[in-house]
């Protein structure tokens, strides 16, 4: 006996989300969330959204606004789509050269950014299950142990790796070929995608006081113009808004200074975890692979300190 499946109009996303979210498990954590499910069925949002439409990321970053009606940045968006790729991108996107969206997807964002702040991207990306695309309708797969031929191929396949990266030193070790560790160097280093994550939000904060602090300059400038315009304004009362003014200026000006330090330090967080994976990386390649995951988890956590305390110490002697 097959399952019915059920049919939809186009204006009843609202019943809709349950079935086709039936087993997500970022849907299953804001069950036990009443608040954040509420507000991902809030009206104002689901009226934006049509179910037959594909959207960009500029016009996602509209939809997904907050209570504020301040739109997400493409470029937030971005980085949570291309680090839970497999997750929000639909199989029938349309192949074109920029990012399409359809309901399903903004629906997945929306769920994201609600729980983005409690479990980091780490932790969504270890909820869905990044590897692999998360289906939204539960499947079973049954695997088979490789075969003898698959064995095969994987033995030749590591057999071309090492001739084509490594050669063996003096010692009989293991090392990466002088012209591969130059390609390597070449290239950034992948950061963790918490650490990049503080960074876009700090940048997205430093932006939202710059725009405040144009505000406000446009209300001074307004304030300036009518006491400069007023007769009956007297000497004490100018000196007193002048003052208050001045004090507004110097306020902002320290809050944006603070959240550029902040973004600094963060960059030289992610630069040091860069140079301690870097170093990690540069070790034998034998006693590498023979290191456990935790005494290499270890080993980077600890040059991350010790690098980083340095990166802050010549930080700090800059601004002195």
């Amino acid at each position: 006996m097959t399952d019915r499946k059920t049919i939809y109009n186009e204006g009843e996303l609202r019943a809709r989300i349950p079935d086709e979210l039936e087993h997500d498990p970022l849907y299953k954590i804001l069950q036990d969330r009443p608040d954040q499910l509420e507000e991902l069925f809030r009206e104002e949002f689901l009226n934006k959204i049509d179910v037959n439409a594909w959207y960009s990321t500029t016009q996602a970053g509209q939809i997904l606004a907050g209570p504020d009606n301040r739109p997400i940045p493409a470029s937030s968006l971005k980085h949570y789509i291309d680090n839970m790729f497999e997750y929000i991108m639909p199989a029938e996107a349309p192949n074109t050269k920029y990012i399409r969206l359809n309901y399903l997807s903004l629906i997945k964002l929306k769920m994201i950014w609600l729980l983005k702040k409690e479990f980091r991207l780490s932790g969504l990306q270890s909820e869905v299950g990044i590897l692999g695309f998360v289906e939204n309708k539960y499947t079973e797969e049954y695997s088979s142990p490789p075969s003898n031929d698959t064995l095969t191929e994987i033995h030749q396949m590591n057999q071309f790796i090492l001739q084509t990266f490594f050669y063996q030193d003096d010692n009989g070790q293991y090392q990466l070929k002088e012209d591969m560790q130059k390609l390597m160097n070449s290239n950034l280093l992948l950061t963790s995608g918490d650490v990049q994550e503080s960074i876009n939000n700090l940048q997205e904060q430093l932006e939202q006081e710059q725009e405040q602090k144009m505000e406000l300059q446009k209300e001074l400038e307004g304030i300036k113009k009518q006491i400069e315009t007023s007769d009956k304004t007297d000497q004490k009362t100018f000196s007193e808004i002048k003052r208050r003014i001045e004090e507004n200026e110097e306020s902002i000006k320290q809050k944006v200074l603070e959240r550029e330090k902040r973004v600094d330090r963060g960059t030289k967080r992610m630069e040091a975890r860069n140079l301690a994976i870097q170093e990690w990386n540069s070790k034998g390649w034998l006693k590498r692979n023979f290191a456990s995951e935790q005494a290499e988890k270890d080993f980077i956590e600890q040059r991350s300190k010790e690098i980083y305390e340095d990166l802050i110490q010549d930080l700090e002697d800059d601004e002195i």
